[in-house]
């Protein structure tokens, strides 16, 4: 078990808190008490969370530090200063460009990223959404598909702080460099190992991928189809360890270097993912099993009821 974090969620009362423990590996939230602080003294943090039980949560990601007094009902766009949600904004920001398409942040991200599924997004939207991915992984692919992950640009509007806007990972390690969602995932080299890692799953499955950042959104292969069976696992799995990493690396501060481990924690949630297939496919029985290793060829080897994992 990977050594929890504590953090601070802003609880229905201005001057309450509840403090979590938050799970590095799996992002899960355990325990949980109130406390009554001055939010002037005490930093606290807003998190994306997805409930899953009365008890317990699953943290989606980090979101900004909450000054002393923010109203709950601010949001920011494009890096432009908070301002009061209303729904009749909200519907205005998500509408699509034309009829028939994707909603307008999601097809912004396709052009600026010249994904080759830009003149229709919508395919590889359906692939993401109905996939079976934790949810973590899913609200994660979800504001990196919209645009809407906090990064540097609007972290430094939020907080006022124009340091905000470089890069954490880049700044520990001695560059400068601005950070951007284009930025982690294409060029932060604290990911260069989780890329690779990415790289060598789609290489054994035999279904070659362009790029670890355009493969992230859109899910297609070089050959324009989208990624099935394990390496549509893998990129779930890419999903949540970025996501689960950067919550915990931005709540601890830049001394903390959580992609050292990326592609260690990448392989034990797969390999996970991958025996918990193979067994329901054992227990379904028929040619479950062959179908099973047919959609995970090159990553596993079946033998009779036992199941090898062929990655690290």
């Amino acid at each position: 078990m990977h050594d929890a974090i504590k953090v601070l969620q802003i609880g229905p009362r201005a001057a309450t808190v509840t403090v979590h423990e938050i799970d590095e590996e799996t992002g899960w939230t355990r325990g949980g008490r109130r406390l009554w602080i001055d939010r002037r003294d005490v930093p606290l943090y807003r998190l994306s969370t997805a409930r899953t039980s009365l008890r317990q949560a699953q943290v989606a990601g980090f979101l900004d530090q909450a000054e002393a007094g923010s109203p709950y009902g601010l949001v920011g766009h494009n890096g432009a200063a908070m301002r009061r949600y209303t729904t009749s904004w909200a519907r205005k920001q998500l509408a699509a460009p034309s009829a028939g398409t994707v909603i307008a942040p999601m097809q912004r991200t396709w052009n600026r990223r010249r994904l080759r599924d830009r003149t229709d997004p919508r395919p590889a939207v359906r692939v993401s959404q109905r996939s079976k991915w934790p949810k973590v992984s899913q609200k994660y692919w979800w504001r990196l598909a919209t645009g809407t992950e906090v990064h540097g640009t609007v972290r430094a509007s939020i907080t006022g702080n124009s340091c905000d806007a470089y890069c954490a990972w880049c700044n520990a390690d001695g560059r400068f460099t601005r950070d951007s969602i284009d930025h982690q995932l294409d060029d932060c080299p604290a990911w260069a190992a989780l890329r690779a890692w990415l790289q060598a799953r789609s290489s054994q499955g035999g279904q070659h991928t362009a790029g670890y950042g355009d493969f992230l959104i859109n899910g297609r292969t070089r050959t324009g189809g989208f990624a099935t069976g394990g390496l549509h696992a893998a990129r779930g799995v890419a999903l949540r360890v970025m996501c689960s990493m950067q919550t915990k690396g931005r709540m601890t501060g830049p001394t903390y270097w959580p992609p050292a481990n990326a592609a260690r924690t990448a392989t034990k949630l797969l390999a996970r993912e991958a025996r918990s297939k193979h067994l329901a496919a054992t227990n379904e029985g028929g040619d479950a099993v062959a179908i099973f290793a047919k959609q995970w060829r090159g990553m596993v080897r079946t033998r009779r009821n036992k199941l090898d994992v062929l990655f690290t």
